[in-house]
């Protein structure tokens, strides 16, 4: 798994059987497994660095099952057979084979088509700043904007039409129409 798709992040655990709680990176309609969840399917998990890593282990797992509760995909995975031993992946990253995942229909993206592009100004074209991370909540989706000429300060601002008009993964911009300054999301 040379190439791959950053899909989801694991929060938590169901019961005592080793179920794990995914956060899915894209909204899916909740009585369809996403394909990525399919039973047999191998994901590549990097788990979360503790104080002694700069950065997480990779490993690659196999869904033994997979079913909806609200708005989390649980997952059963080879190896880990009940709470104790899936609790250690709690924090983790799963991430799939681009060839797994379908193509998006139109005005629809894939998180790591995202992630990278530019924020330009609608009317002035002024770089805004540049996309960090897309973040889901209650069914809705946010874009983590790092601002230029600011360190590391991030604002997160919802991924609507009326913020965001235009995205063009070809050309690597997305155009924001936003009212006022973004620093001022910032706190």
């Amino acid at each position: 798994m040379s190439q791959t798709v950053r899909i989801g992040k694991i929060v938590g655990c169901h019961g005592i059987r080793g179920e794990l709680k995914v956060r899915p990176n894209e909204t899916y309609p909740t009585q369809a497994i996403p394909p990525w969840a399919r039973h047999g399917m191998v994901l590549k998990l990097v788990a979360k660095p503790n104080s002694n890593q700069s950065s997480g282990t990779e490993q690659q797992v196999k869904i033994e099952s997979s079913r909806w509760q609200k708005e989390m995909v649980l997952l059963k995975l080879e190896g880990y057979p009940d709470r104790t031993a899936a609790e250690a992946l709690i924090g983790g990253v799963l991430f799939a084979s681009p060839d797994t995942l379908p193509d998006p229909n139109e005005d629809e993206f894939w998180v790591h088509d995202l992630i990278g592009l530019s924020v330009l100004d609608r009317y002035t074209k002024d770089v805004r700043g540049i996309v960090q991370d897309v973040l889901t909540a209650g069914g809705q989706i946010f874009l983590e904007i790092r601002l230029p000429e600011s360190g590391e300060t991030t604002v997160v601002v919802p991924f609507i039409e009326s913020f965001f008009p235009e995205v063009s993964v070809a050309d690597q911009r997305i155009l924001l129409q936003f009212p006022g300054d973004l620093r001022e999301l910032g706190g």
